[in-house]
């Protein structure tokens, strides 16, 4: 049997298997987290870097482990893949990505 998303969230350490599942040959992370995997590759250079997926990674781990902390956490940068825009200078750009975000949020939830 397969933990869900909510499940994988309230464990002690939910990247450990948000990792496993971008590793998995069967593509579980794109099955369950479309908009998550997404993020796996995205610079957030210069205030971050670490790229938007492992830090969403990070931030799921350190916050408090209730549901809605959690899905918090995790949805937190989501908005991030469709905003970003690689600048000539290098620097990640996001414009408005809290707003593409909390548009996504919604369906995400109700799809996990």
């Amino acid at each position: 049997m397969h933990l869900g998303v909510r499940e994988a969230l309230l464990s002690e350490r939910p990247s450990d298997i948000l990792l496993r599942w971008a590793h998995d040959p069967d593509g579980r992370l794109q099955q369950l987290l479309p908009d998550l995997n997404a993020l796996r590759g995205i610079s957030q250079l210069p205030a971050h870097k670490d790229d938007a997926f492992v830090h969403t990674l990070k931030v799921v781990d350190a916050i408090a482990p209730t549901p809605a902390r959690r899905w918090a956490a995790l949805l937190h940068d989501i908005g991030k893949g469709p905003a970003f825009i690689a600048a000539a200078d290098g620097r990640s750009r996001f414009f408005d990505h809290d707003r593409i975000g909390a548009v996504m949020a919604p369906e995400i939830m109700a799809a996990a």
